[in-house]
Formats: structure tokens, C-alpha cells, sequence
């Protein structure tokens, strides 16, 4: 497994879609994210257009970080 050191995981989640808990699923890749040694946040959708907007933010948010890498990780 790739270290997680150096990257940021923002895992968007959207916890009324499909059969699964999605709430504690994405919670729980949060925990493992961290356990590896990355920064990890969870966000959830409450509407329409909240993925684009919550993606848009970190991406904004990061660009002026220099050397760090983001991963937008869709969950539901």
C-alpha cells in the first residue's frame, strides 16, 4: 500500500444513496486514511450540487498548498 503521508483525502459522501450505510462507511475510510498516516475530512451531501461544490472548495483550498496532494474520493 502507498503511503498516505503527503496527501489529503476528502471523501464526499452522500448518505441516502444506495443500500448501504454510507454515513459510517465513509467514516470508517476516514479512520483507516489516518491510521496510515494521511489527513483525511468527511463531508455530506445534502442536496443537489453539494459534491461539485465541496470538491470545488478543496480543490481551491489546495492549490495553494505546494507539494501536497489531493484525493477526492466519491463514497455512496
Amino acid at each position: 500500500m502507498v503511503s498516505g503521508r503527503g496527501t489529503r483525502f476528502v471523501i464526499i459522501a452522500n448518505p441516502t444513496a444506495g443500500r448501504r450505510d454510507n454515513t459510517a462507511y465513509a467514516r470508517k475510510v476516514a479512520r483507516l486514511l489516518q491510521a496510515g498516516g494521511a489527513e483525511s475530512t468527511v463531508a455530506f451531501t445534502t442536496r443537489r450540487g453539494d459534491a461539485e461544490s465541496i470538491a470545488g472548495k478543496a480543490l481551491s483550498e489546495s492549490s495553494g498548498e505546494s507539494g501536497a496532494r489531493l484525493c477526492i474520493v466519491a463514497c455512496g
